[in-house]
């Protein structure tokens, strides 16, 4: 789909080492208390995500080449060191830059599916303003400190609600009766389990965990596409019913 941000996304892409990793899907982290984890630091990162926010205390990030091109204000020229504390080599963004949203949504994955009747435009733009309100927020919570988030992880929060709308699409269409969209949100969420800011950010557990839900929803366990949109806070109209299935998660947990 051709749009205000396809060439300035080449540009990025092109000059951007980090575009070029070999990653794939994992979901985000659900607790702030799991994913703090401190460490010597010179300053400090806060890694945002849809539904929640964890502090990350890191050091000095590895610095950018010279040459590398920066289309908007939001790139920081500083890129992850995943030996030390990062998620990867990715650039870290600055979200409370005045063009984060338009940097933001221009690292759309264009390869992802969304459920049928989205905008994709509407979708990247409402994501990344999610984050930015997230970010400010949390700046001000933390005393006007800067916000910044690696690329990988912005990408992430774009599968995450993606996910949790082909959860939300699967609930919908099974107390229908809609075989057909049930079916596809099912195999959505199979293909979910490797989504590329998935795999990469998966810490240990979190793609097992999504490949079970990825198989209630093909064998049309209500109750475990119901645990999954709880896990994932997939609330509001045709999500989560409230029900604690807590017990189907420990049930099914590998």
């Amino acid at each position: 789909m051709q749009d205000d941000f396809d060439p300035v996304l080449t540009r990025i892409r092109d000059a951007d080492p980090a575009s070029r990793l070999s990653v794939d899907d994992a979901t985000l982290t659900r607790l702030l208390a799991d994913s703090k984890r401190p460490r010597p630091a010179r300053h400090r990162k806060l890694i945002l995500g849809i539904g929640l926010i964890g502090v990350l205390a890191v050091g000095a990030a590895a610095p950018a080449a010279a040459d590398v091109l920066r289309a908007f204000l939001a790139q920081t020229g500083t890129f992850g060191n995943a030996i030390h504390s990062e998620e990867d080599n990715s650039e870290w963004s600055d979200l409370l830059a005045p063009d984060a949203r338009k940097y933001i949504a221009s690292i759309y994955p264009d390869d992802l599916p969304v459920p049928p009747g989205t905008d994709v435009a509407t979708f990247r733009l409402l994501v990344a303003d999610k984050i930015i309100a997230a970010a400010h927020a949390t700046s001000q919570q933390e005393g006007g400190v800067g916000i910044q988030q690696q690329r990988t992880g912005l990408q992430r929060s774009f599968e995450q609600t993606a996910y949790g709308e082909w959860i939300r699409t699967w609930l919908v269409a099974d107390k229908a009766g809609d075989v057909a969209t049930r079916d596809a949100a099912a195999a959505a969420l199979q293909d979910a389990c490797s989504w590329p800011a998935f795999v990469a950010t998966d810490g240990g557990g979190v793609i097992a965990q999504m490949q079970t839900f990825a198989d209630a929803a093909g064998d049309v366990d209500r109750d475990g596409v119901q645990a999954a949109a709880q896990y994932n806070l997939v609330d509001g109209a045709g999500g989560w019913d409230g029900i604690d299935r807590n017990w189907w998660i420990t049930e099914h947990t590998p």
